[in-house]
């Protein structure tokens, strides 16, 4: 499909490219705003309108959704710096699914919160590696950082959010 887009400027093949990928973008991009689902969605919008603008560029040597991610992150880390925000917001929790019982719901929001707590690279780091379930070396070439420097932060987030969840314990 990639190469139908780039060759032939087929629309219909990006649109099917945009389909596969559009809402584990979003996705990500609604966790790393911390829930900010308008700001998340006209990030993703930027992210495939540049990917567009650049599939002639794109490799292949990884996965399209590794080269999805990093222009999404950048675009993230740009749109943060202009807001110059200091801290998140808290995030509104959308049901995926259905849930079984109050205890899913409640680990659910107590995870959601445990990611509030992270710097944004630590959050997209425990975010692509976790939820979207890219290696360490694709996490790390979609965020542009050597792979031990990935490898740390996803250390680091995951101590955080054990210290987090032990102190919840502690206060219920």
């Amino acid at each position: 499909m990639v190469r139908r887009v780039v060759e032939k400027d087929d629309h219909s093949a990006f649109e099917q490219l945009v389909r596969l990928h559009q809402s584990r973008v979003r996705q990500f991009l609604r966790r790393l705003t911390a829930g900010d689902l308008e700001r998340a969605d006209d990030l993703a919008q930027e992210t495939f309108f540049k990917a567009y603008r650049h599939l002639a560029g794109y490799r292949g040597d990884g996965k399209l959704r590794s080269w999805l991610f990093s222009i999404a992150y950048q675009l993230f880390v740009s749109d943060q710096r202009r807001r110059s925000k200091a801290r998140l917001s808290p995030l509104e929790i959308e049901p995926a699914a259905p849930r079984i019982d109050g205890r899913q719901v409640e680990l659910s929001h107590t995870v959601e919160s445990m990611l509030t707590c992270l710097r944004s690279e630590e959050r997209a780091a425990v975010l692509m590696c976790y939820q979207h379930d890219l290696t360490h070396e694709e996490a790390a070439a979609a965020l542009d950082l050597p792979l031990g420097t990935l490898k740390s932060l996803v250390r680091r987030a995951r101590l955080k959010m054990k210290q987090i969840y032990a102190a919840t314990k502690e206060s219920a």
